[in-house]
């Protein structure tokens, strides 16, 4: 359920490095390592640390569907971008179809039912959070997941838009795994405390790139 290259290794389902890569931000290696840290610590942080809050909860809850709402909506609260929740939700609704191919637990019925408002795509965070719960993972597992996939997803779409060999991006996926690491660690930490504690690290430059795509068709060729 974590690699990478499904769905989101798709440049289409990349939406912001698909947009870096044409303006320019991201053009090489080094631009694209630089990229990816900033990814990491700030979407990869929301990403990893609902993940690591849902799976801690998602086990033991009497009410999954409002647990699902709840942070969901705290969710939709740090994507402040539309195009930015689009994705999460793009990739929540692709890995929950997969999931509830391989079971039929309650729990990702109800998470559909619970995003029914958009089309059962529940974010991608939640997903990874309850399918580590209902495989007896822990937090740190949960959160080590979406944070691998916060920067991995894009590392692959940006070697196929920049002709970059797939053992570079393999070397750069091994360059930032102790961030990953660290990363998930604090997000293992935070998994007890109130969804409305959970981390809201600003992302502009992300934000605007992610809008910026559909508003240019240019981007859309290049």
């Amino acid at each position: 359920m974590a690699e990478a290259r499904y769905p989101s290794g798709n440049p289409d389902r990349s939406r912001v490095v698909s947009a870096a890569c044409a303006v320019g931000s991201v053009s090489d290696l080094a631009s694209l390592r630089s990229f990816l840290h900033g990814r990491l610590w700030t979407l990869g942080a929301v990403s990893a640390a609902g993940a690591a809050a849902v799976c801690a909860r998602a086990g033991e809850t009497a009410s999954p569907a409002a647990l699902f709402r709840t942070v969901e909506a705290e969710l939709d609260a740090r994507l402040a971008a539309p195009a930015v929740r689009r994705e999460s939700r793009d990739r929540g609704g692709h890995v929950l179809g997969l999931a509830a191919s391989c079971s039929r637990h309650p729990h990702l019925t109800t998470l559909a039912r619970a995003s029914a408002g958009h089309s059962g795509r529940p974010h991608y965070p939640v997903v990874i959070g309850v399918i580590a719960a209902l495989a007896g993972c822990v937090p740190y597992d949960a959160a080590e997941a979406a944070a691998y996939e916060s920067i991995t997803g894009p590392a692959f779409a940006a070697g196929s838009l920049l002709g970059l060999a797939g053992s570079a991006i393999s070397e750069l996926g091994i360059d930032l795994a102790p961030e990953v690491t660290r990363l998930a660690r604090a997000a293992a930490d935070w998994s007890d405390r109130p969804f409305s504690d959970l981390p809201a690290p600003g992302a502009p430059a992300l934000f605007y790139l992610s809008e910026e795509q559909p508003l240019r068709p240019d981007l859309a060729r290049r």
